[in-house]
């Protein structure tokens, strides 16, 4: 490839052509950063808007569209945005995660201090998408790692950059904000359905909402069990330590149960398993739980094996229940029931606190749950997974979104 076809891009609107323009990211303005708010000086009745750095990773994609955190501290002691900066995070603990620069169309913002402000005559929002689709190795290339890694701005300006004129700028930008948009869109349809969800779950298993069988006759009273007498339980993966982990056989992990409700394949990493004999193999219809977490509301989270596995394992950390028998309880059901918020109140309450939540397996299986009749289990698990299946395929457009504008960054930047 030759260094024309190098400044030219791939995918480009029929109106421009020629060669990009070239230069360094200090070229085309400058960066500053100053000392800001602390953690401890956030609140939400505080009187100064903040932008953190850690924001720029869990809450904000390209546009930092509204202000989240509040800082009390004095306002002659920080730094405040102007108009139209690209927010670079400066402190990461992975050199390649840099590349989440967030465009800030907001002035008299407090700059946390871990961030790195950019300034530029450029289109702003233009070179945040330039900065996150383009420039994730050369960012890495030069980040200084100790404890934490670290991006300070003198190691960015010198990074070369190509950049097209302003107005096919502003054209590449209404184009991807209308991508955004759509993104958006579907988030918020996606979170709507799932809180409609969550209002028909807790009126189903508080028993506000009743269903009739086949003939039109009500469903049985609910009965009391205990978890014990439906179940026998099993052990997680052992004997493992960190150099068995990366080959072999798959294995559960702990964030994909709490991520989820029903076990993936695709979704497993893999684990050395030299004596299978030894270990526990998940199978269908296995609930399986998180056993320790660092917050109350992720202990003992549940998701439930609904396809036929082969050679599929627990990491630690994890504990299952293979049911018994069939006729009390419905394993299909298991995926709703024990996310319910009437059993996870229950399970709650049990967690004991050391260095993380804690529940012995001795008081889950003594803990006592309620359950419809087997009929009215498979009634509620169809109509709760009718709901699901909707989320399922927003959530599919969502990604086909987002994959479609990954290669649109690819092909009309470089």
């Amino acid at each position: 490839m030759t260094q024309i076809e190098q400044l030219v891009p791939k995918l480009r609107f029929k109106e421009f052509d020629g060669e990009l323009r070239g230069g360094t990211i200090s070229d085309y303005w400058s960066f500053y950063y100053w000392k800001s708010a602390p953690k401890w000086s956030l609140s939400e009745d505080a009187p100064t808007p903040c932008v953190r750095y850690w924001e720029l990773y869990s809450t904000f994609n390209e546009v930092v569209d509204e202000i989240k955190s509040f800082t009390n501290i004095d306002p002659s002691t920080l730094k405040f945005s102007k108009w139209w900066e690209v927010l670079v995070p400066r402190v990461w603990e992975d050199p390649l995660d840099f590349a989440n620069c967030s465009y800030l169309p907001h002035s008299w913002i407090a700059i946390w201090e871990m961030i790195s402000v950019y300034n530029t005559e450029e289109d702003w929002l233009y070179m945040t998408y330039y900065f996150n689709a383009k420039l994730k190795r050369a960012f890495a290339k030069v980040v200084e790692w100790w404890s934490v890694a670290n991006l300070y701005f003198k190691y960015l300006e010198p990074i070369e950059v190509h950049i097209p004129a302003t107005a096919e700028q502003n054209k590449i930008m209404i184009f991807l904000t209308s991508v955004d948009t759509k993104i958006q869109q579907l988030e918020s349809l996606k979170s709507s359905r799932e809180q409609y969800k969550k209002w028909v779950m807790q009126k189903i298993f508080s028993q506000e909402i009743r269903f009739k069988d086949e003939n039109g006759e009500d469903f049985g009273k609910w009965e009391s069990v205990e978890i014990n007498d439906i179940w026998n339980h099993y052990n997680w993966l052992t004997w493992k330590t960190k150099e068995d982990f990366w080959d072999w056989k798959r294995y559960i992990q702990y964030m994909q149960i709490f991520n989820s409700s029903r076990i993936q394949l695709d979704d497993c990493w893999y684990v050395n398993v030299w004596d299978q004999e030894k270990q526990n193999e998940v199978k269908k219809w296995d609930v399986i739980f998180t056993v320790s977490s660092e917050t109350p509301k992720e202990t003992w989270m549940t998701s439930v094996v609904l396809d036929e596995f082969q050679w599929v394992y627990l990491n630690s950390f994890c504990f299952w229940l293979r049911p018994e028998s069939e006729k009390v309880l419905n394993p299909v059901f298991s995926e709703y029931l024990f996310r319910s918020s009437e059993v996870r109140k229950k399970i709650i309450r049990l967690a004991q606190w050391s260095t993380r939540f804690n529940m012995s397996k001795i008081s889950l299986m003594k803990l006592r749950i309620t359950l419809p009749s087997i009929w009215e289990q498979v009634k509620i698990w169809k109509i709760l997974s009718q709901i699901s299946l909707k989320i399922i395929n927003i959530e599919e457009q969502i990604n086909n979104v987002k994959k479609r504008k990954k290669w649109l960054l690819q092909q009309m930047f470089v």
